[in-house]
């Protein structure tokens, strides 16, 4: 069956002149290249991975921060921005690809005085890098590894990296209350660059959890529950909100999703925050 509402929207926001090229989304105009991928799923979805910003809508406290790590251009930082007016978001991103249209993004955002991007790669040390960066359309699956996950060539290039640590200290060490990292398979580099903001902050972390990226960066898929234990923190299902404690546990739930939340051991936030279908 045809659907007709996604079928208008591709065709308002990519040739309709005044409006093709930034689709209107909560309250920004997001600006996004030809044939991507993001734009179709917000099309046929209406929210761009709406569990995901449930979660993080949930776990957030006033006046405190939240950083997106793997920005891409920013749908996962424009429903934070209307909806929360005392909270600040950062996107970070390296992709030169998404860079483009993020920059517009932001200086077009009514919401931009709380829209800091920085235009970095995180990981667990600070230098330049080694990038594979792909065509506009798909800049989403750029990384610091080939990935090899879209069938669109790459091309290595250099970009400047970053810890989490430092560009939380060179803001003034805010208070922050939730972490999004989508960086394909890079995720485990990012908490490791990032043991101060989280040992001082005890925030939520949306991770994306992906075994194909993993692989890509030489990271077994059960890292991340060895990284949880070492630091307190309990891993849960985004989806579901079903803990996941063990190597077998984990590879159940990755068959169905990618998406996890890490919640501080200390906190009972697992089973009242989890997004409710």
């Amino acid at each position: 069956m045809i659907r007709i509402r996604p079928l208008l929207k591709r065709w308002y926001y990519t040739y309709w002149p005044p409006a093709a090229g930034a689709l209107r989304y909560f309250g920004s105009r997001i600006y996004f290249p030809q044939k991507s991928h993001l734009f179709e799923r917000v099309c046929e979805e209406g929210v761009y991975e709406e569990r995901n910003v449930r979660s993080v809508c949930a776990l957030l406290q006033a006046g405190t921060w939240y950083f997106d790590i793997g920005a891409n251009i920013g749908l996962m930082a424009a429903p934070v921005l209307r909806d929360f007016p005392d909270v600040k978001v950062v996107s970070f991103e390296p992709s030169p690809a998404a860079l483009a249209y993020l920059r517009r993004s932001v200086e077009a955002s009514p919401f931009r005085e709380r829209w800091k991007l920085v235009e970095k790669a995180l990981g667990a040390t600070s230098g330049l890098k080694n990038f594979f960066s792909s065509n506009d359309a798909n800049s989403a699956y750029d990384s610091l590894a080939d990935t090899q996950r879209t069938s669109a060539p790459s091309t290595q290039i250099s970009v400047l990296c970053s810890t989490l640590d430092e560009e939380w200290k060179g803001f003034g060490r805010p208070a922050v209350s939730v972490i999004k990292i989508d960086v394909e398979g890079a995720e485990l580099h990012v908490l490791e660059g990032a043991a101060e903001c989280l040992s001082v902050n005890r925030p939520a972390i949306l991770i994306e959890w992906n075994a194909e990226n993993l692989k890509a960066h030489g990271i077994a898929v059960d890292a991340i529950l060895y990284w949880a234990r070492k630091h307190q923190y309990l891993l849960h299902s985004a989806d579901t909100g079903a803990p996941v404690a063990t190597k077998k546990a984990l590879l159940w739930q990755a068959a169905f999703t990618e998406n996890f939340i890490l919640f501080p051991a200390e906190t009972d936030y697992g089973a009242d925050t989890r997004a409710e279908d």
